[in-house]
């Protein structure tokens, strides 16, 4: 009898504990899909939020695309960054041969930009350095400064040139 007595409690503590694991197996899966489902909306909400980007920074990177265009010879690329009228006269037929010196460029990078109006500007002056190599100094890049105006049209910054 000794030895029954002394088993009963054992199945009874076993089963009670098999029951809070199965309990608490149930309650952290419960949890998980709370966290998730709530925590779903917040995590993409923080994806989908873009940095605010200063006009400086707006208008130095489409300089740099312009010109990183110009480097690999996308000429009708490049021509997107200029002004509507500009694509529109008859001076873009000549585009290419006015930057066929783009060959010889190797890489670009933003030296200023100059947004003078504070609130909202129309006009930035940007100054880019290119890398390029001068014949017959093939095997060294010298490094060249590139002045440019940009301008706010529609909503849409453009490389004006006169």
């Amino acid at each position: 009898m000794i030895a029954v007595s002394k088993l009963v409690p054992t199945e009874t503590q076993g089963f009670s504990i098999a029951l809070w694991r199965g309990f608490e197996t149930l309650f952290l899966k419960l949890l998980k899909r709370v966290m998730v489902i709530g925590c779903l909306p917040v995590v993409f909400s923080a994806c989908t939020t873009v940095p605010d980007q200063t006009t400086e920074d707006l208008v130095g990177q489409r300089a740099i695309s312009w010109a990183e265009a110009l480097i690999e010879l996308d000429y009708d690329g490049a021509l997107t960054y200029m002004t509507p009228s500009y694509q529109a006269s008859p001076r873009a037929d000549r585009y290419r041969g006015d930057f066929s010196g783009a060959g010889f460029w190797r890489s670009v990078t933003l030296h200023s930009v100059d947004c003078a109006e504070s609130q909202a500007p129309s006009r930035c002056d940007v100054t880019i350095i290119i890398r390029m190599i001068v014949p017959p100094e093939v095997a060294r890049e010298t490094p060249i400064s590139y002045d440019m105006t940009w301008v706010l049209l529609g909503g849409q910054w453009y490389l004006y040139r006169k």
